[in-house]
């Protein structure tokens, strides 16, 4: 698949593992558990505030306590339901119990349940009247299309105003029928409270149409108050030898009856013939606003585990930028969680290799915190965060301890503090430009804005004949083969909060003959041959220097933005191959220095 813009990931944006951040503090964790082997938890809170988690034991016994005092303090757990079997992976990779509280306060609860060992798993069901201390049996919710051939997986649940239920699952029966090479993702609803089921609608609309979706992904649902719903779950999509794992969303405007376009969420693809068992979490705000935590390893990441943010407008067709939340210096980073507080704060958790991190953006995620490790349990051996807000804003975090055999924990996240509104953008670069390609352009970030900031730039180049238009998250942007001519440069900045500010200028293409060589600015770089790895520029420029360095066929092998110490630069050259190479330095004009790697 082609993407109409490409996203340039920025650079790591936060000081992780840090202990005390702007202000936040835990609650002494507590475990919610009683016996081993507990795992995958889920967590949600009632209109009055009561805290309700559930969790998985051995495969697939099936746990659920609460609190009525904010957490201080669990009900014994409930064993919900016995597993139907003694398949193994049952309750493995992220998959848990998943249920929802509807405005009676009745919970409604659905997981997978392997049948037949190593063949069929449905889809079951279960509620409580009494906050989880008694459930009624569970039953399976498949349609009579379903068979004992046919397996479905990884059911999430929500309710709507009306308590209207809604769950979404992967299904492979057009798979086993032959018809495409894939799982589906369906959608099923019951109107009278969990009692009978409605059948079953496709929901993903992929661009192939042998699409489909993830065999081992998690998908996730929520939905507005009349009956708007949002699913987003990872794709299996074949494109000559490799699958595309990227994350779509499926948006029904009409209770789940039928189903738009799904929209692409994750702007870079991530290509790979296996299944990466990492599917995304989503959460709706009071303006219907779709906030969307994944992790990928996108094919232009180094195959790294990030964490990912992005945001979905009501009635919007595309997504704003992918914005990394977790450090792209980090081995992995997975299982991520996302919640929105009743104010519009929006919690960001998820596992790394040792306690999990958290972050939160009080201004609509524009501007995230620093992450900072979650309290840890038995050896801050931590995974599967589960998060969630209560009517009063409090912030509660469950997940599970691998130490020990599995335990659930549970803390109480309070001191959350507001972001500073950013200020007002200024943007450089709007003389005329007078170069040949390849070209790069650059302009500043935003004055005043936190480094954590989510910015992006539209930027539009026109001339006779040529219009291209790019995204970026980064202040420059490579120009390569443009024909001679006169072009018109528009760049204009944008955060979650709306565009910030645009600026545009007019350039010129000619011909090398035709172009003088630029002035130098009295720049002077040594040495020459560039022996040790490093090359110094002298430099009468006080602010941030983009340097961008060509080898002799003209390809672009680095580019970095240097700020001078004493009037110097040093740039990084090791690891390029021997040869002549040139290093522009943008200004005006920019200038060029030659040098050679013996």
């Amino acid at each position: 698949m082609s993407i109409n813009f490409k996203i340039l990931i920025a650079a790591a944006l936060f000081d992780l593992f840090a202990t005390i951040v702007f202000g936040q503090t835990f609650s002494t964790p507590i475990q919610v558990s009683t016996d081993s082997g507990a795992h995958s938890p889920a967590m949600h809170t009632g209109r009055d505030g009561t805290i309700y988690v559930s969790w998985f034991e051995n495969n697939a016994d099936i746990y659920f306590s609460h609190s009525t005092d904010a957490g201080t303090s669990f009900t014994p757990p409930v064993h919900v339901s016995k597993q139907v079997t003694t398949n193994n992976y049952t309750s493995l990779l992220q998959r848990a119990p998943n249920f929802a509280v509807d405005t009676k306060g009745v919970i409604h609860l659905v997981w997978m349940e392997a049948r037949i060992p190593n063949a069929q798993s449905d889809i079951w069901y279960a509620r409580s009247t009494d906050d989880g201390a008694t459930w009624t049996p569970p039953q399976s919710i498949m349609d009579a299309g379903d068979s004992s051939r046919f397996a479905q997986d990884f059911p999430a649940i929500a309710i709507d105003s009306t308590n209207n239920l809604y769950v979404c699952y992967i299904d492979n029966r057009y798979l086993m029928r032959g018809l495409i090479p894939h799982y589906k993702l369906q959608l099923e609803r019951s109107t009278d409270g969990g009692e009978t089921w409605l059948n079953p609608v496709i929901a993903d609309k992929l661009p192939f149409s042998d699409a489909g979706t993830c065999e081992c992904c998690r998908d996730d649902i929520a939905v507005s108050p009349e009956g708007h719903v949002y699913i987003a779950f990872r794709t299996s999509m074949t494109e000559g030898t490799s699958d595309m794992r990227d994350i779509f969303i499926a948006r029904s405007m009409d209770s789940g009856m039928t189903f738009d376009s799904s929209i692409q969420c994750q702007l870079g693809d991530w290509n790979l013939t296996d299944c990466p068992t990492k599917g995304p979490q989503i959460a709706l705000d009071g303006n219907e606003n779709l906030h969307v935590a994944w992790a990928d390893a996108r094919d232009d990441f180094s195959g790294k585990l990030v964490s990912y943010y992005s945001l979905l407008r009501r009635a919007d067709t595309s997504v704003f930028p992918n914005y990394s939340i977790s450090s792209g210096n980090l081995p992995y980073s997975e299982w991520p969680d996302v919640a929105i507080g009743p104010d519009g704060t929006i919690a960001y958790a998820y596992t790394v290799s040792g306690p999990n991190l958290f972050s939160y953006s009080s201004d609509g995620g524009n501007t995230w915190h620093r992450s900072l490790p979650l309290p840890g349990g038995s050896g801050d051996a931590q995974t599967i965060p589960a998060l969630a807000f209560d009517p009063s804003g409090n912030l509660f975090v469950a997940w599970e301890d691998i130490n020990n055999n599995g335990a659930i924990y549970f803390s109480k996240i309070t001191s959350l503090q507001s972001a500073q509104a950013s200020a007002a953008i200024t943007l450089f670069n709007k003389d005329s430009y007078l170069t040949r390609t390849p070209l790069t352009l650059s302009w500043s970030r935003p004055v005043r804005l936190n480094a954590a900031d989510f910015v992006w730039y539209n930027i539009s180049l026109t001339a006779a004949g040529t219009s291209i238009s790019e995204t970026v998250r980064d202040t420059s942007f490579a120009f390569d083969s443009l024909p001679e001519g006169q072009y018109t440069l528009a760049v204009a900045a944008y955060s979650i909060l709306g565009k910030l500010d645009s600026v545009s200028g007019i350039f010129s293409i000619q011909s090398p003959a035709s172009v003088s060589e630029p002035e130098a600015l009295e720049d002077e770089a040594y040495p020459d041959p560039v022996t040790n790895g490093v090359l110094a520029i002298e430099t009468t420029e006080s602010g941030k220097q983009l340097l961008t360095v060509v080898d002799s066929k003209g390809n672009i092998v680095k580019k970095v933005s240097l700020i001078p110490n004493g009037g110097r630069v040093e740039l990084d050259v090791l690891g390029l191959p021997a040869g002549a190479y040139t290093c522009e330095i943008m200004g005006k004009p920019p200038r060029h220095i030659r040098f050679i790697i013996p």
